[in-house]
């Protein structure tokens, strides 16, 4: 399901005074725990040490994140750095295997003068927040129209970002891009509800409707269970070994 389905449903079944901005961080936090917890993204790649022999994690790849270090053929532990050789220097390459951070969802706003190249369809703008396959909606002089972020780059003077067509857009003025959330749940049908449920219980939480919450929460609670069992049985388990049997 797609988060903004997810926002749809909680302002249908309960409306109130939060806002779309704090239902997404609520959502992040049931996205961040199932992605920590249950359904684990590893990625392999493969880093380059400077000079002195050092290498740097992945933005956002913090060092408890990191599940093997691999440098010609042989493993590397994960140890205090302080007791490392710094005489040590290697510049074979580095195979890093790390859990995958929870990336929280990206509610980004440019607000100032935009220029339109409708030749070479780019918007030139003042700040580097969109990323490409971006969906963006850009508003000029009171025309708003919805395009993909192809990419961005900076020529000195701002920041270029390739998108879809232009036409219809004014050559330049005052007005916003924003970033529409296309992102989804981190599980599928039937236990994206648990989305729903976690909201309003959040919302009845904050407005003391303490009955409610409790029963909503136990709906939470119940698909959240039935996921870990369903998760458990279709990921790659790893391989186990007996100890000490003879």
């Amino acid at each position: 399901m797609y988060i903004g389905e997810v926002i749809r449903r909680v302002q249908s079944y309960c409306p109130s005074e939060y806002d779309t901005n704090e239902m997404y961080l609520w959502c992040d936090e049931v996205s961040s725990m199932l992605a920590i917890e249950d359904r684990n993204i590893f990625v392999k790649e493969i880093l380059k040490p400077d000079k002195e022999g050092r290498v740097l994690l992945p933005q956002g790849v913090g060092f408890e994140n990191v599940i093997s270090v691999t440098s010609e053929g042989r493993e590397l532990k994960k140890e205090d750095l302080r007791n490392q050789n710094t005489n040590m220097v290697s510049s074979a390459p580095i195979e890093v295997i790390y859990l995958k951070p929870y990336s929280p969802i990206r509610t980004v706003t440019y607000n100032g003068d935009i220029g339109v190249d409708k030749e070479k369809s780019q918007l030139m703008i003042g700040a580097d927040i969109f990323k490409t396959g971006d969906v963006i909606t850009v508003e000029i002089g009171g025309v708003s129209k919805e395009l993909q972020v192809f990419g961005a780059t900076f020529n000195g003077d701002g920041f270029v970002v390739d998108v879809s067509d232009v036409e219809g857009l004014p050559d330049s003025g005052a007005g916003s891009v924003s970033r529409v959330v296309t992102d989804k749940t981190v599980c599928d049908a039937p236990y994206d509800g648990m989305y729903v449920d976690y909201i309003i219980a959040k919302i009845c939480m904050y407005q003391r409707d303490f009955d409610t919450y409790n029963q909503f929460m136990t709906s939470f609670n119940s698909r959240l269970l039935a996921y870990k069992k369903w998760i458990t049985n279709q990921l790659p388990q790893a391989g186990g070994k007996l100890k000490n049997w003879w």
